[in-house]
């Protein structure tokens, strides 16, 4: 369980974001030249980068998925076979269980009772309660592992699994095949989760009821390579209580250190297939701006035939 809790950890961030927007695709329709047929192109949540040396391939990930969403386009797959080295944010296979508790669950002397108010407690309890979670199963989680825990109860009922999503998809297939990458370190993330207090349940919960149409929403966004929606989501993520300091820590930052992560493989000879959490790859503080920001790389965000 532990595990699965830091590894959709990434996703929360858009997923708490109580927005509601349009839906906006900019497909394109083209025709095809040998039997006249129709057919639409849409962009993907992928990019093509290359330095004199290197190409790096970013696909921004869903760190959960379904069936329904395999198999991926054939570009990404060929980009993949062609690729030496996969980079992912962690490898879960790396990280110790017996290490993750300590920052996810209180000592045995320890509640999660005695860290935030009796007012967000009871919010809390009553929101687990709407899915038959008693309060005893939740008592000593910490903030983050409880708000995690949450939404993965959510997405289950929604039909979404960590075991599809495209990370773990990508790791399973590399496994034995490729060089195995990391963008950061399970501590790093650790880290980050255990700092986290009532202000991020009290964030999380600010709108319950609309996260079954956000994550909708996100996960076409995804399939149709839809920056812009992704993007819109963040910029009025930050004008929510907290939502701005909450952006900085669990995004911002973190892009700048996976994107020198990044150039030091455009500066290696080879072929790099980097899967990264979709958050971090759009607007002006997103992974692929910096990149191209530096005007030192071709960055191309690829299209395919639906």
């Amino acid at each position: 369980m532990y595990k699965k809790i830091v590894f959709l950890v990434l996703i929360l961030t858009i997923i708490m974001s109580t927005i509601s927007c349009a839906q906006n695709h900019s497909n394109i329709t083209l025709t095809n030249s040998y039997d006249n047929s129709p057919r639409e192109l849409h962009k993907l949540f992928f990019w093509r980068v290359r330095s004199k040396v290197s190409v790096v391939y970013i696909l921004g990930s869903i760190h959960v998925g379904n069936k329904n969403m395999f198999p991926l386009s054939e570009m990404i797959e060929v980009a993949f076979d062609a690729s030496d080295n996969l980079a992912v944010e962690i490898d879960p296979e790396k990280v110790n269980e017996k290490k993750i508790k300590k920052y996810l669950e209180y000592p045995e002397n320890d509640s999660l009772q005695n860290h935030i108010s009796p007012d967000t407690y009871a919010r809390l309890i009553n929101t687990f309660a709407r899915f038959g979670v008693s309060q005893s199963k939740i008592s000593k989680m910490k903030p983050a592992a409880a708000v995690t825990s949450l939404v993965m109860i959510n997405l289950d009922a929604l039909g979404y699994d960590p075991e599809f999503g495209i990370d773990k998809y990508y790791l399973d297939d590399a496994r034995n095949k490729k060089n195995i990458l990391e963008l950061e370190t399970p501590e790093q993330q650790l880290l980050l989760m255990d700092s986290l207090g009532e202000e991020y349940i009290e964030y999380s919960l600010q709108d319950i009821s609309r996260w079954n149409k956000e994550i909708k929403i996100l996960i076409n966004a995804w399939k149709t390579g839809d920056t812009e929606m992704v993007e819109n989501f963040f910029e009025r993520a930050a004008g929510y209580p907290g939502g701005k300091g909450f952006l900085n820590k669990f995004i911002y930052r973190r892009n700048q250190t996976m994107t020198e992560k990044i150039e030091k493989y455009l500066k290696s000879e080879g072929r790099y297939f980097v899967v990264v959490g979709a958050a971090h790859l759009v607007g002006k503080n997103g992974i692929i701006n910096k990149l191209k920001e530096t005007g030192k790389y071709q960055v191309v965000q690829m299209s395919d035939f639906n």
